[in-house]
């Protein structure tokens, strides 16, 4: 069983003129050095300044973009000034009040950060927070909070919002994993877009999901560049396997920023990057056993049906019955489908009948010798036999006994001679109550 979900991805189409603000150095290029930002952003606290990776304190990861991006940590100083670092920029023209906004930004954190000797260590996850203000340094308006960023690559994250008044600076903040409980950290910030209006385009993979176990979950992306958690970069592909699941995808985008002679616009093309997880969970289905298939007799009844029904579970025979366990007594093919927890299981079982009565029964030895006992060959009738034909013959074929008689009886004589001992055949042609004709053989051994 599966279950399908088409994911759709829009991609920004110019409508008109769509003019955006591009930061300046949007990926952070600069000198590699400790307490320095990159060149055109500005850190407004001088006792906690970004630094400029990579190796700026012997960490391992690499730009997502360019040659550099920008470290911003998180302590626990009781001092405020010393906890936050950040870096701002101001945005020309300002942003409009009333107007949505959204850019893409990469985001990391370094798991092997390191500090000067005897600090405690800056290697944990942390927040980013994006403000908006109307002038540097000062604390202006939250706009948008990242979760945590507690993966050691690069992943894009949509910053959207609706600027309640003009912006004119824009500052990039680390803040805490968990504002109840100050830690020290970091996040690591590269390639930015342009400032775009209008919400952001987004790829949607549907809500949290669980799956029962054997089921599968179709999702499928249009054209364009898709990256998933594992580097799979399938455009479609099924999902069974609990987990935590997400999707990177790059949408073109055209955009007219500002640069053009006379205070024009120019054209210019981008990539945006936006991304989308979702949670896998799978639920085992109810164990559901009929047995095999079986043969029973005439008269004879069995019961169907889990040993242990669960409480919770409702049961559905094919034939309308509703109970977790049934007496059968005919013929039939029994389908019962069990539900638990959103989660079914299927399963059947054939039972026949047959007529296990004997209705005849021949002796395999005997002996006329004249002692009362054994003397004949005489079949045995349970009852209700209407006609029978007997045939016997010795080792070479030769007839030596026939009888169409209901109650035949062979007293080892042949032509009114007594036959030798030894090996004979006997063949056999009646009818049962039923009107239905047997035929059977077998053979005998006489004894003198």
């Amino acid at each position: 069983m599966y279950r399908y979900l088409f994911i759709s991805c829009l991609y920004v189409l110019m409508a008109g003129t769509l003019r955006a603000q591009a930061f300046h150095n949007p990926s952070f290029e600069g000198p590699i050095q400790l307490h320095f930002p990159p060149p055109d952003w500005y850190a407004c606290h001088p006792n906690s300044t970004p630094d400029t990776g990579p190796g700026s304190w012997g960490q391992a990861l690499s730009p997502s973009d360019g040659q550099s991006f920008v470290v911003l940590v998180i302590r626990d100083y009781t001092t405020p000034e010393q906890n936050v670092e950040e870096i701002s920029q101001f945005i020309d023209p300002p942003l409009q009040a009333g107007q949505s906004y959204y850019f893409s930004v990469d985001l990391g954190y370094l798991p092997d950060l390191a500090h000067l000797p005897g600090q405690t260590s800056l290697a944990a996850p942390c927040r980013l927070q994006v403000w908006g203000a109307p002038d540097l340094c000062q604390p202006g308006k939250l706009l948008w909070e990242s979760p945590v960023i507690n993966h050691a690559s690069w992943r894009p994250y949509n910053v959207s919002f609706t600027a309640d008044s003009s912006i004119s600076v824009l500052r990039f903040a680390s803040a805490h994993a968990v504002a109840t409980a100050p830690t020290r950290g970091n996040v690591c910030l590269d390639r930015l877009s342009p400032i775009l209006p209008g919400p952001p385009p987004q790829p949607d993979l549907g809500r949290d999901t669980t799956l029962c176990e054997g089921d599968s979950l179709w999702v499928s992306l249009p054209e364009g560049g898709v990256r998933w958690q594992d580097g799979d970069t399938a455009r479609a592909r099924w999902l069974s396997e609990a987990g935590t699941y997400w999707v990177d995808v790059l949408y073109p985008v055209r955009y007219a920023r500002p640069g053009g002679t006379g205070g024009g616009w120019i054209w210019a093309d981008t990539l945006l990057a936006a991304t989308d997880t979702l949670v896998l969970t799978t639920r085992p289905r109810p164990n559901l056993r009929l047995g095999p298939d079986t043969l029973l007799c005439l008269g004879e009844s069995l019961w169907l049906g889990p040993e242990s029904p669960a409480p919770d579970a409702t049961y559905l025979w094919a034939d309308g019955y509703s109970g977790p366990q049934r007496q059968v007594d005919e013929p039939g093919t029994f389908v019962l489908t069990v539900s638990e927890q959103g989660c079914t299981a299927t399963d059947r079982r054939t039972v026949a009948y047959r007529d296990c009565r004997a209705w005849l029964t021949f002796p395999n030895v005997f002996s006329p010798n004249g002692d009362g006992i054994n003397d004949a060959f005489i079949p045995t009738f349970d009852h209700g036999v209407s006609s029978l034909t007997l045939y016997i013959y010795d080792r070479w074929g030769r007839e030596v006994y026939a009888s169409q008689r209901l109650r035949p009886g062979w007293d080892g004589t042949w032509r009114g001679r007594m036959v030798d001992a030894g090996l004979y055949i006997w063949a056999a042609r009646w009818v049962d109550p039923q009107g239905t004709i047997h035929q059977d053989r077998g053979s005998l051994t006489l004894l003198r």
